[in-house]
């Protein structure tokens, strides 16, 4: 059985809902890919399924042979689904994955304009890791010997998928335009608070820079910092500014960050405001938030730190680089040497960023101490009020155990050594909910956080 509930935050559906499943795509159908590109000519929203149970060359040798000009599903979402029943291919999941990895690859490259999703769904229950926009999902097989089961199973997944679909572009912010003016802020200039009035600057600092968009409101006794999760540099233009539109429904003054460090390369899916050798960006854009603050007349008490994912991570590490800070993080990267994608996000980072992929034994300690937000704390001497909270289900990327309960062990190890940090109140919240599509490791919903915001605002009041 699938819970309901935890599909209705995924990217895709078409426009018209009513839309039979079977009438525009099916399982091991010749002609999938040609009534799927067929069917965006019949829907507002940029939509696209193809379903795939042949071997993975014949995914590719498809798209080769369909006439179309790649160019015309520029801003589409498209959503490719690799089915894979090892009982009857007879052959290694492990082979069957590095294929359809290919597979992918060779699908984003076509459709380079294009949002490329790629489902890889297998009877066998296995931990892959799995590039940027590429998922897998378990279908469980019963023992009943009902024909066809696989394939009437996968079919359901997909319709469900397909009908519970918010509609809408590429994010969910497109089309919904900001109309900011954009303040560009010298090397030694303040910078100027607008208020009630949304702006982004570029503010230059150490001859790097620092975009914000902010929407400070002049009645608001609160500042609300969002940090900036993972994204797809091919699909995006930077700076991007996370949640934007949120500070529109927030009573509360609100700056939306954008992490410098991506613009080093542009591979990089996440930053984490490491900065480079000689610049330590986290510092820089706390120092350009107590300044903003200082000018809206607030202390740091009044600032809380907010993020997801990477966005957790930044959120920490800044709210502990400025005293009486707090924070609420989601499902947070807390220590990137234990992270588990070290081949193709950490090491790539400390590669531009600092110089050495090898980061763990040629870098020095005060490079490698930006990587741990435990480390960071201590750097700085100040432990944030800090309001956890994480999804039970976090297992993929190793967070519940890597990143939620070693960070949990360092903060204890802390209090140990440095007294002073004991009076930190620190809140944790579980939740449990599954993706099919992204596991347990993605962001609570926009009414969900928000309401743990002000459930942050008034303990730490």
């Amino acid at each position: 059985m699938i819970d309901v509930e935890s599909i209705d935050e995924l990217l895709y559906r078409p426009y018209d809902s009513t839309i039979a499943v079977d009438s525009f795509f099916g399982v091991d159908s010749g002609k999938t890919v040609e009534q799927s590109l067929t069917s965006l000519d019949k829907e507002e929203a940029p939509f696209c399924l193809g379903l795939f149970s042949g071997k993975a060359n014949s995914i590719t040798a498809s798209l080769d042979e369909v006439d179309f000009n790649f160019d015309d599903f520029s801003d589409k979402r498209i959503l490719f689904v690799r089915t894979c029943k090892t009982s009857d291919i007879k052959v290694s999941i492990d082979d069957e994955l590095k294929q359809a990895v290919d597979v992918f690859s060779y699908i984003k490259r076509k459709f380079i304009n294009s949002e490329c999703k790629f489902l890889f769904l297998t009877d066998s229950l296995f931990k892959p890791m799995m590039p940027e926009g590429m998922y897998y999902a378990h279908i469980r097989i019963g023992n009943d010997g009902k024909p066809n089961e696989f394939e009437r199973i996968v079919m359901g997944k997909l319709g469900l998928i397909v009908k519970l679909q918010k509609e809408g572009g590429l994010t969910k912010t497109r089309g919904m335009p900001y109309y900011a003016k954009n303040v560009l802020v010298g090397e030694n200039e303040l910078v100027p608070v607008n208020f009630d009035e949304e702006t982004t600057y570029s503010i230059v600092r150490k001859k790097a820079t620092f975009d914000i968009f902010t929407n400070i409101k002049s009645n608001s006794k609160k500042l609300i910092v969002f940090g900036q999760s993972a994204l797809d540099q091919s699909s995006v233009s930077l700076p991007v500014f996370r949640r934007w539109s949120w500070s529109r429904e927030i009573d509360h003054s609100c700056i939306v960050l954008s992490d410098p460090t991506l613009l080093l390369d542009k591979k990089l899916e996440a930053g984490w405001f490491v900065g480079t050798k000689d610049h330590y960006y986290t510092e820089t854009m706390a120092e350009i938030i107590s300044e903003i603050s200082k000018s809206m007349g607030l202390s740091h008490t009044d600032i809380i730190f907010m993020g997801a994912s990477a966005g957790g991570f930044t959120s920490m590490s800044m709210a502990a680089h400025l005293k009486g800070a707090s924070c609420l993080v989601d499902v947070p990267q807390t220590d990137l040497t234990e992270y588990v994608y070290q081949h193709n996000a950490i090491q790539p980072l400390t590669e531009v960023a600092f110089g050495s992929r090898d980061y763990q034994s040629q870098l020095p300690a005060n490079l490698t101490d930006r990587l741990s937000v435990s480390k960071v704390i201590e750097k700085t001497g100040y432990c944030p009020n800090i309001y956890f909270l994480q999804n039970s289900n976090d297992f993929s990327a190793g967070h519940v155990e890597n990143q939620f309960s070693n960070f949990m062990g360092g903060l204890g190890a802390l209090w140990r050594k440095y007294p002073s940090m004991r009076s930190a109140k620190i809140i944790c919240e579980s939740y449990d909910r599954f993706h099919l599509l992204k596991g347990g490791h993605f962001p609570l919903s926009k009414r969900k956080t928000l309401f743990y915001l002000e459930r942050a605002i008034q303990a730490f009041s």
